[in-house]
């Protein structure tokens, strides 16, 4: 019997399972709903959960590490909250304590030393204290369930709920883990796995899971309440699930207490270890006692496992060359020795505690998430050795591009460094400088925009090697058009897939969703209100304001036709199409696709009609052309970025606060944007052959980007689109956008009012009036800013803060939907769904140079606002205001990751892009 004394907040002074059965009928089919088959979960959400915690990791602490992030899971499963890693280490130390504690005789506890030793009044007080976080989040989990529910009842499901995480899934799950990543390393995995046995052949890894669970169940007894007929008292029932995972009469007689891999098909018939059999009828029903969450359990063991073994997928000898196992704590020199077979203990009671350790000579794959690996995981042994077979013939990434693509594939893979790190320590403060006319760098062509020609800081060496060999005049194609008469074509998405793993594996950037479905219907919904493409969803315009004919109930659009007065090259369709979509449907959130006027086609087509698909392959092009060449390129980084940097460095000196707070986030930016003026935009170069303009338009497209300009906040952007309330806080790219935009927006107001109080004060600041005036001026078309004031100084501040952080993000890093072969193709042939090879490639090679990285937003920047010029007070509280700032970041992060679970379990997508944990501080490539 367990110890009543740990359950002081339920009547029944007991863990869930053993609570009163018209209770557990109350509540069985919340804790189902929440954790069951269809839960708030889903196996692609798990996998790139691992695969985030996998990435850049060299040592796992088995279990510790496994622990707090599987209590990182069940948080955001149960209460949609997703606990720091800190945080998720004290609850479970906490779990420690009150595992013993629940497990000690009961009249022990009350022996005032026996108390003081467990630190039993501790643990109550911490589950109090949690048990109170824990009720609104189960409001918001289950909010129609618990609308009516009394405090006490609220009590009663938060206690069912921290039961679970702490006894059931918070236990199971990392002891499972523990022994699967334990037994190869073992002298009892070897004497018993099979000759032909390999944790990295994935096929037997279902049936090595299942045996590792009957072998040593995770829950080795199962107790509930039986009710009795008559007079006689209610009573407890334990089950030894642990013997009878090894009846003889069940599992092969002598053989059952051997590790032996069976057919799954006796997993499924005899296997009790999750009480497979108490349901009644179903998982949910109000009577089943059977463990709900044995899906979730599983596909997190599975998620994890195939990670795990991902991570050594190129590795000459697989998981266990490159993750060799360790002693657990350090020994006096502070080494932590290898372990041998003979150490690793497997046994009822556990697995002797160990950590796995990276061997850094052995070379492993990059680790992040892409859609190539996804692809190629769906084909069977074979059809992958086929296909890499025929990719070894011909690899057509090779053989069928232009020189001038493969010398920039070739340069890529040269200056682009998997593993590349580097950190805000490389930010010095600013210097004093005098910049001259001398100092600025002005390229035909482009508005009359100047650049900085140098940063502060020393010019990485990469960017260097780049620049230097990127103007080669061999990457330089003085007539386009005659290098473009010969096609291409895969013979199918998975050729891509293979092609583009071999030639740009190791150079892409690391991806944080996928696109399984980007050309369908339902994927292009996704793609305008959930992805990039809402950066366009408008109000739409009625036939008369468009000038052609609009679908009959169109509401919303996602207009591109701006493009279709550049000329293209004779090869490629026209750029131009608006996409059309329904009123709300009810969640506030647009309806679905009604046509797509093609400017191209000059005619509007529906959904079935026969150039459905290619139309729709004809506005993702579109939409990946303006995002490239007029979001990220001429805004972000020749417009925002660019004007950020001169304003700065121009016209505030190195100890103006403004100059500080701004440091870090034009960190870089004049030698980016010099290479990109370089290397982009010169007609015959990388991005002129990217894209279908002819060489008139191409100068043109540019000229009219400029001198169109005009600068509106984001939050202007969002007000000035006309939604409703309800559509804004249910569109990611308004709801994360502008929670990004407050968060920074705080940053800036609070550090800026440390040195000046009003506007007044502002405008006394001749160097701020001078940083005001420096935007009129960058280029042949002003900024049109507003007046001077405090108010209008921290919100230009704050935009372009956003613009180089999150903006940049969100324009630039968009590998997600350029590597799948039916995405947002640079280019696109009349009639087809897909770019040729030689397109695909080139788009690939430009969202590989974004592999290269600049220090993360979320880092160490204490070190530029230490200035002598300022007094003790305000150092101080310049100081805290910039610590303060990194609290609130992360505090954002974990609100939108909380939200990309909800949208997640609605089937809708998820946005990253506004996750300050994934953001740069400046521009990059």
């Amino acid at each position: 019997k367990e110890n009543s004394a740990i359950w002081p907040e339920v009547p029944w002074k007991g863990i869930a399972l053993c609570m009163p059965q018209e209770i557990h009928g109350k509540f069985r089919p919340l804790l189902t709903k929440l954790c069951g088959p269809c839960g708030r979960w889903s196996s692609q959400w798990i996998t790139e959960e691992v695969r985030a915690f996998f990435h850049g990791r060299e040592v796992i602490r088995v279990n510790e590490d496994i622990r707090w992030f599987n209590c990182q899971l069940l948080h955001q499963i149960f209460l949609g909250i997703k606990p720091t890693e800190q945080e998720a280490e004290e609850f479970m130390n906490w779990q420690k304590k009150i595992l013993i504690a629940a497990g000690a005789p009961e009249n022990l506890l009350e022996l005032a030393v026996v108390k003081e030793t467990l630190d039993l009044d501790g643990c109550l007080a911490y589950k109090v204290k949690y048990l109170a976080k824990m009720k609104p989040a189960l409001k918001k989990t289950l909010p129609s369930e618990t609308e009516h529910f009394s405090e006490e009842e609220m009590t009663q499901l938060a206690s069912c709920v921290m039961d679970a995480m702490l006894f059931a899934g918070g236990q199971s799950v990392p002891t499972v883990l523990a022994f699967a990543l334990a037994l190869p390393y073992s002298s009892f995995g070897m004497e018993n796995l099979p000759a032909d046995f390999s944790l990295d052949n994935t096929q037997q890894l279902s049936t090595y899971v299942w045996e590792v669970i009957r072998r040593w169940p995770p829950v080795a007894a199962f107790v509930y309440q039986e009710r009795s007929f008559g007079t006689s008292p209610d009573k407890r029932v334990f089950l030894n699930l642990s013997t009878a995972a090894q009846d003889p009469r069940v599992w092969g007689g002598t053989d059952a207490g051997r590790f032996k891999l069976r057919p799954i098909s006796e997993y499924h018939a005899n296997m009790i270890c999750f009480a497979d059999f108490a349901v009644a009828p179903k998982v949910e029903s109000a009577n089943a006692h059977s463990c709900p969450a044995k899906d979730l359990a599983f596909t997190t063991v599975m998620c994890f496992l195939k990670e795990f073994i991902r991570t050594a997928h190129h590795v000459e000898g697989g998981h266990k060359r490159l993750w060799r196992p360790h002693v657990a704590e350090a020994e006096a020199d502070g080494r932590f020795p290898e372990m041998k077979p003979d150490d690793i203990v497997l046994n009822q009671l556990g697995v002797t505690l160990f950590r796995l350790e990276k061997d850094s000579s052995a070379q492993g794959p990059p680790e992040a998430i892409t859609t190539a690996e996804w692809l190629l995981e769906q084909l069977s042994t074979e059809e992958r050795a086929k296909l890499e077979a025929q990719v070894a013939r011909q690899d057509k990434m090779y053989h069928n591009v232009h020189s001038s693509t493969h010398g920039y594939a070739t340069l890529t893979r040269i200056v682009v460094t998997p593993g590349f790190k580097t950190s805000s320590g490389l930010v010095a403060p600013p210097i004093k400088e005098d910049l001259t006319d001398s100092s600025l760098y002005m390229k035909p062509g482009i508005g009359g925009l100047q650049f900085c020609k140098s940063d502060e800081d020393f010019e990485p060496s990469w960017l260097t090697s780049f620049g230097s060999k990127a103007g080669l005049p061999a990457l330089q194609v003085m007539d386009v058009e005659e290098h473009e008469k010969e096609h291409a074509w895969f013979d199918s998405a998975e050729e891509a897939a293979h092609c583009m793993e071999v030639n740009f594996g190791a150079q892409l950037p690391a991806q944080f969703n996928t696109w399984e479905d980007l050309p369908s219907d339902a994927g292009m919904w996704k793609l305008c209100v959930f992805g990039v493409g809402s950066w366009y969803l408008k109000t739409a315009k009625s036939a008369a304001e468009a000038s052609h004919e609009v679908p009959e109930g169109a509401m919303f659009e996602c207009d591109l036709e701006y493009l279709s007065k550049y000329n293209v090259r004779s090869s490629w369709i026209r750029y131009g199409q608006t996409i059309y979509f329904a009123g709300s449907t009810g969640d506030n959130l647009p309806g679905p696709l009604l046509g797509i006027w093609s400017c191209h086609h000059e005619r509007l087509v529906r959904p079935g009609d026969d150039l459905w698909e290619h139309v729709k392959a004809g506005f993702r092009s579109s939409l990946g052309t303006s995002l490239t060449l007029k979001d990220h390129l001429a805004s972000c980084h020749w417009i925002y970025a660019n004007g950020l940097d001169m304003a700065a460095r121009q016209s505030l000196g190195p100890d103006h606060p403004l100059r500080r707070l701004l440091k870090q986030f034009y960190y870089g930016t004049a030698s980016i944007n010099i290479r990109s003026v370089d290397v982009l935009l010169p007609q015959g170069q990388l991005a002129h052959q990217t894209f279908a303009f002819q060489k008139d338009s191409w100068v043109a497209y540019f000229e009219d980007i400029f001198s169109s300009f005009e600068w509106v906040s984001f939050p202007e952007n969002l007000k000035r689109r006309g939604f409703s309330k309800e559509l804004l806080e249910a569109l990611p790219l308004s709801a994360d956008g502008q929670l990004f935009w407050e968060t920074v927006q705080q940053y800036v107001q609070s550090f800026l009012k440390i040195f000046f109080s009003d506007d007044s004060a502002i405008r006394a600041d001749s160097e701020i009036l001078a940083f005001w005036a420096n935007f009129e001026s960058q280029f042949n078309s002003s900024w049109r800013l507003p007046e001077l004031s405090f108010e209008n100084l921290v919100c230009l501040v704050t935009d372009l803060i956003w613009w180089v952080t999150g903006g940049h993000e969100y324009f630039g890093s968009i590998v997600e939907y350029l590597v799948p072969l039916g995405g947002l193709a640079g280019k696109l042939m009349d009639g087809k769904t897909v770019p040729d090879v030689q397109s695909f490639t080139q788009a690939l090679i430009i969202i590989s140079l974004t592999g290269v990285k600049q220090p993360q937003l979320m880092d160490e920047w204490t070190h530029l606002f230490h200035s002598e010029s300022w007094s003790a007070e305000k150092q101080q509280q310049a100081l805290d205001v910039v610590r303060q700032f990194q609290v609130d970041l992360a505090s954002c992060g974990h609100e939108i990751a909380n939200r990309n679970i909800v949208r997640e379990r609605s089937r809708q997508g998820k946005l990253m892009a506004f996750d300050p944990h994934i953001m740069e501080t400046s521009v990059s490539i």
